[in-house]
């Protein structure tokens, strides 16, 4: 703090300005009262003087004349000479004796300064007599036919000597009384204003805080205690705002260091100054104080350290940047999606940079799987004996195979995203009558909802061009599919339309079961019943699981419809153990004539009524994999054209099931909660509108909200936080039936969707729910249990209230409710509802 001087105080200048004024005032007024004591004093003199030389003259006229006594006369002039500013009076006439004076006129050689003529019968103007200088009055006055004169001497400096004294006496009484009055009211100032100031100044000085304030307050009264008390609320107001900024930091520094994704703090020399225990698990550290210091580029490889560089660069000008880096892990090299953003100062000039980076390793991984499978995709295509051109909507070549640029005799490369013309781009084939050729076409690609054929004459041969609609799961139109097969006689001509019309048909339509395939489960059951509907054979089954795994998924079709077989049933169990190690050892289909000379597995289809069989593998690029078989009985045999048909078609099923499987990776990772693996709000919502979009159905929602979680949060570490949410999720999971979707919700809570159950139930489950968190303390890490309950809200769908969303939303306020209410119980009325309460 700043050393301060006395003068720089208020108190002080507000005590010297009060002196200072106090000693002009009385000064001015001193000068002022002198300066009217003198006119006083001088009109006085002058009336007093006019009076008494008028009375005197008056006496004088009786005793003057021939017989007049020296001695009377003497004493009638000691009237006048009694007068205090008289310094002398005589009597001068031609027959007076010259010792007619009292008083000596002979002091200052007998000179006078001022000479004052007062006629017998003149009017006096009361200035007369000066007071700087000696004045003589002479008062001629007649008796009888004689002459004269009286005359004073008026000693105005001795008698404004005289006066001055007087004067200066008074004053200087007064002058005491005055320094005793400020004496005492600078004592009161002290007392009542500038000591309280002086006090407060003090405090405020030193910093004090709000108590001290608030002390003064209470032992004062009047302006200063309010002065003292409005100081203590903004004191407490500030420190109140000091410990908000205190706990926004800590808040930004928490959530700094466990933010979702690893962070780094850059200078603008690319140096780290700050990262996080995300960062330092990504990069192999022991501690975030391992990064510091280091150069960001070092932590990048080699290749895409120029990518930093450039984004780094660019953030000057933009306010954020994204690319994809591979950092050196602890391990191994890691994919990573960097957010690079500016950090500027209050003058927008650029402080640093921050790195926000997520490891994407594994959505790459399963890119580069879709991309296999796509390739494989197109390799099938590519080994078809028929030429396949796919025009998107647009109308460009979007896909073809060898086979189509053979036909044209063009090179692949001049047909990629070339612009499909009817007139032109057959014009390779020597067609014979091309006007019919472009006309037919056209009428089959008008047609956008089904597919049709037409054969055509050319230069090489006869050619089938079979055009095919191709719609997206939701029935939008994304193309057509042509498909040129050559025909060179009639009859041939006929059993290969047929043959590749059916095997088209079959292929489209397998095609759109496996587009509309969105789990592994649909996809066995929805491609079984559609080779049992295509192939018209007696039964149709297909099993497959992971690899590693023992048990199967498997669907038979035997034409009532697919049926999910029991695990303990004798043809399940002879398909895992035996069939599908067997087939999987195979390279290629295998046809079994007659079962009755086979093993275990043989005995299992015998049972079942069914004499010949053939099976194929399933294999792809992941983990799944699998057989498909289809079987006739009564001694019917299988024809060439149901291997055909299934050789083709294996290849899509492994390919669909490949991307089904990634499609569920996908699914699970973007829908599922990182921390518990329980589903997210996305695929909650999901759930809630199937669930909705069901006519009549009866369901409930759980909404449960975990009390005071946020303070056992703040008492353990991050991770340890997370292990006791996957605890709790993994308790409310075994104890809900199977049906019921558990996800987690907002913080720390979690939403339950209970299909099929009433308001009754739904509490009875929400109270079991509740009492198996409260009953059942969590395990932490450094051997101590942690208490958890949880505020439960319960709402249904009855009454008009159909929207899911409003559900959700009422039962969420009701687990509110509960938490306002005491915490640890079920409440299912409130608001947005007119459920009735639970028991």
């Amino acid at each position: 703090m700043a050393r301060t001087h006395p003068w720089d105080s208020v108190v002080t200048k507000l005590v010297a300005c009060l002196i200072v004024g106090g000693l002009i005032i009385t000064a001015g007024l001193s000068v002022l009262e002198l300066t009217r004591a003198e006119q006083a004093l001088q009109r006085n003199i002058t009336e007093r003087v006019t009076l008494t030389t008028r009375n005197l003259q008056g006496i004088l006229r009786g005793m003057v004349g021939p017989d007049s006594r020296p001695k009377e006369l003497k004493a009638a002039l000691a009237v006048a000479f009694a007068e205090p500013a008289v310094e002398a009076v005589r009597l001068r006439g031609f027959d007076l004796p010259p010792s007619l004076y009292l008083g000596d006129w002979s002091r200052g050689g007998g000179s006078v300064d001022k000479v004052w003529p007062l006629a017998e019968n003149g009017i006096s103007l009361g200035d007369e007599v000066d007071l700087a200088r000696r004045t003589q009055v002479q008062a001629p006055f007649t008796v009888g036919d004689r002459l004269y004169f009286l005359e004073l001497l008026i000693d105005g400096p001795a008698a404004r000597a005289a006066t001055l004294k007087q004067i200066f006496g008074r004053l200087t009484t007064q002058w005491l009384f005055l320094a005793v009055m400020t004496l005492l009211g600078l004592l009161l100032l002290r007392r009542w204003f500038t000591g309280p100031l002086a006090d407060i100044a003090q405090l405020v000085r030193h910093d004090a805080d709000a108590e001290p304030f608030r002390r003064f307050a209470q032992y004062r009264t009047g302006e200063f205690a309010d002065l003292a008390a409005a100081i203590a609320g903004m004191r407490e107001g500030i420190d109140q705002t000091a410990e908000r900024l205190a706990q926004r930091e800590r808040a930004y520094e928490h959530l700094y260091q466990y933010a979702p994704t690893a962070m780094l703090s850059l200078g603008l020399d690319g140096i780290v100054k700050r990262a996080n225990q995300r960062a330092a698990t990504l990069f192999g550290a022991h501690c975030p104080e391992e990064l510091v210091d280091r150069q960001a580029s070092s932590l990048i490889t080699s290749e895409d350290r120029p990518l930093l560089a450039e984004a780094l660069e660019r953030l000057a000008a933009d306010g954020s940047r994204r690319c994809e880096l591979r950092v050196k892990g602890a391990r191994h090299t890691v994919d990573t999606a960097v957010e690079a953003v500016a950090v500027r100062n209050e003058d927008g000039m650029l402080r640093s940079f921050r790195l926000s980076m997520i490891d994407i390793s594994e959505t790459k991984r399963l890119q580069r799987q879709h991309e296999q499978q796509t390739r494989l995709m197109n390799l099938v295509i590519d080994h078809m004996s028929d030429a396949i051109l796919l025009v998107d909507a647009e109308g460009h070549v979007a896909a073809f195979n060898q086979q189509l640029a053979s036909l044209l005799q063009r090179r692949p490369e001049s047909l990629y995203g070339a612009t499909y013309d009817h007139d032109h781009f057959w014009a390779g084939l020597g067609l014979k009558e091309p006007a019919i050729f472009t006309q037919r076409l056209r009428q089959i690609e008008a047609d956008g909802q089904r597919s049709a054929q037409e054969r055509f004459e050319t230069a090489n041969g006869t050619y089938c061009f079979q055009g095919i609609p191709v719609h997206s799961a939701l029935g939008e139109s994304l193309g057509r599919l042509w498909v040129v097969q050559e025909t060179t006689s009639q009859e041939q001509s006929q059993r290969l339309v047929v043959q590749q019309n059916r095997r088209l048909i079959a292929l489209k339509e397998v095609s759109h079961v496996l587009t509309r395939a969105q789990s592994v489960d649909a996809l066995v059951a929805n491609v079984a019943g559609e080779l049992y509907r295509l192939l018209n054979v007696d039964a149709v089954g297909i099993a497959v699981r992971e690899a590693g795994d023992r048990r199967s998924r498997q669907v038979v079709h035997r034409g009532d419809g697919p049926v999910l077989l029991d695990t303990h049933r004798t043809i399940i169990g002879a398909v895992e153990r035996d069939l599908l190690p067997e087939i999987l050892a195979q390279p290629q289909f295998v046809h079994w004539p007659d079962l009755h000379l086979r093993t275990r597995w043989a005995k299992a289809f015998s049972g079942a009524g069914l004499t010949t069989l053939a099976a194929g593998p399933i294999r792809g690029a992941g983990t799944w994999q699998g057989l498909v078989w289809i079987a006739q009985r009564g001694g019917e045999s299988l024809e060439r054209h149901h291997m055909v048909m299934l050789e083709t078609l294996m290849p899509l099923i492994s390919a669909r099931l490949e991307t089904v499987q990634l499609y569920e990776q996908l699914e699970t990772l973007e829908l599922s909660d990182p921390t518990t693996g329980l589903p997210n709000a996305q695929r909650f919502d999901r759930a809630l509108a199937r669930i909705a979009n069901r006519p009549g159905a009866v369901w409930a929602i759980v909404a449960l909200e975990l009390d005071r979680f946020g303070q056992i949060n703040e008492q353990i570490a991050h991770e340890q936080a997370d292990a006791v949410l996957r605890v709790l999720a993994e308790r409310l999971l075994s104890s809900l039936r199977k049906g019921c979707v558990l996800a987690r919700g907002e913080g720390a809570s979690f939403n339950v969707l209970l299909p099929e159950v009433s308001l009754e139930q739904a509490v009875i489950i929400a109270e079991r729910l509740r009492r198996v968190l409260a009953n059942t303390p969590v395990p932490l890490d450094d051997g101590s249990e942690a208490s958890i309950t949880a505020s439960v809200g319960v709402a249904t769908c009855l009454g008009s209230n159909r929207d899911p969303q409003q559900v959700l939303r009422t039962a969420i306020s009701r687990a509110k409710l509960s938490k306002a209410s005491g915490r640890n119980r079920v409440t299912a009325t409130g608001p947005h509802t007119t459920d009735r309460a639970a028991g």
